[in-house]
């Protein structure tokens, strides 16, 4: 499977089979080397990035990084795709017969991403392998070789060594967080409803009669049914369970609601709780630059960019248990100038640093680090 992007349009894809995922037309401009594109973006090299391909440099994974173990590990390994970059043209392998053959986080995520840029800019010749489910636990193959076999994540724990590519909150290149920056930033923080506010669904794991309430949405909920002058918090859907009779219980206890709360009302509230799920809030980056105080869950995953995010700059923190969530909320509401500037903060953040150029910029220069480690054998 492929995907091929019509130049006038490129966010519309088209599968059609047996192509790379982006020919270049003819009728394009010449693309940059990668020294005139990464001086016409004035990018600059994010620390990530050094910090994922370290361990590949090193003495002990040098001329390892190889086509043809990557090739073999994903014919091992059901959950890694092949991708391949040659001349300029994306390709993926792998996907056939496994549980990601139609997924969209393949066809229309990272992979995507790269054809995009590739229109722009003259790409190295390498392959590597993705791993695009959540909460990425690290190399998963029966031999020596895994502590060299780099692999491609978007999001991951800070304890396992994937290599960290751009997140799929920021995917397609659209900066439609410039639209949602500009729709909220039109409501003053001071005139939003002085309250904090989550909606979600039951993700995290699988939720049981027997541990439901001990889940960190849980508990969210719980604070909202203990204190609703301070938080409105509800699951909207349940997913991620295994009994029908689960759901009557927590309708019953007033976990659940059936009216729908549109992003854009959710941002009328001066703050908003976001917990992780099964891994990494996607939503995260949109509260950030909604005009609102970003009450963040402590946590072990990341994104490449959460590294540059400072408490009471950009987020006010909450442990990762939830027990200090209520008393955080009353502080927070007490103090204008801390909620002010914690909003303006975040903002300014994700316009400057998490733009479409921005991110065009990590890939080049994520890629052409790989391709310093990677060994073309055959």
């Amino acid at each position: 499977m492929s995907i091929l992007f019509n130049v006038m349009s490129f966010r519309q894809a088209l599968l059609t089979a047996g192509r790379p995922l982006l020919t270049p037309s003819r009728s394009m401009k010449a693309r940059m080397s990668k020294n005139e594109f990464l001086h016409w973006k004035r990018c600059r090299r994010h620390p990530a990035i050094d910090q994922s391909i370290l361990l590949y440099r090193s003495a002990a994974c040098r001329g390892r990084v190889t086509r043809s173990a990557i090739r073999r590990s994903v014919r091992e390994e059901r959950d890694y795709i092949g991708v391949s970059i040659r001349h300029n043209h994306v390709s993926y392998y792998g996907a056939e017969g496994t549980p990601w053959e139609k997924s969209n986080r393949v066809t229309n995520g990272l992979i995507q991403d790269i054809a995009m840029v590739a229109q722009q800019v003259d790409l190295p010749d390498v392959e590597f392998i993705g791993f695009f489910h959540d909460g990425y636990g690290g190399v998963n193959l029966p031999d020596a070789r895994n502590v060299c076999l780099p692999v491609f994540v978007q999001e991951k724990p800070r304890s396992s060594k994937g290599i960290l590519a751009t997140p799929r909150s920021v995917q397609g290149f659209s900066d439609y967080i410039l639209g949602t920056a500009t729709k909220d930033n039109t409501i003053p923080l001071e005139r939003k409803i002085n309250k904090a506010f989550f909606r979600g669904t039951t993700t995290g794991g699988v939720y049981t009669l027997n541990n439901w309430k001990n889940f960190t949405r849980s508990k969210i909920v719980k604070a909202s049914l203990d204190h609703p002058d301070l938080l409105d918090a509800r699951f909207t859907r349940v997913v991620q369970y295994d009994s029908e009779k689960l759901v009557k219980v927590m309708e019953n206890e007033g976990y659940l609601t059936e009216t729908h709360v549109e992003h854009s009302e959710q941002w009328k509230y001066r703050m908003i709780v976001v917990p992780d799920g099964n891994s990494v809030p996607d939503r995260l980056l949109d509260f950030l630059a909604s005009n609102v105080v970003v009450l963040k869950q402590e946590s072990e995953n990341e994104e490449f960019w959460y590294q540059d995010l400072k408490p009471y700059e950009h987020y006010i923190p909450f442990k990762r248990d939830v027990s200090d969530l209520v008393e955080v909320i009353r502080k927070t509401l007490k103090n204008e100038t801390l909620m002010t500037h914690v909003s303006d903060s975040s903002t300014h953040y994700v316009l400057a640093n998490l733009n479409s150029d921005c991110i065009k910029c990590y890939l080049v220069h994520l890629l052409y680090e790989y391709a310093d480690v990677y060994v073309e054998d055959h």
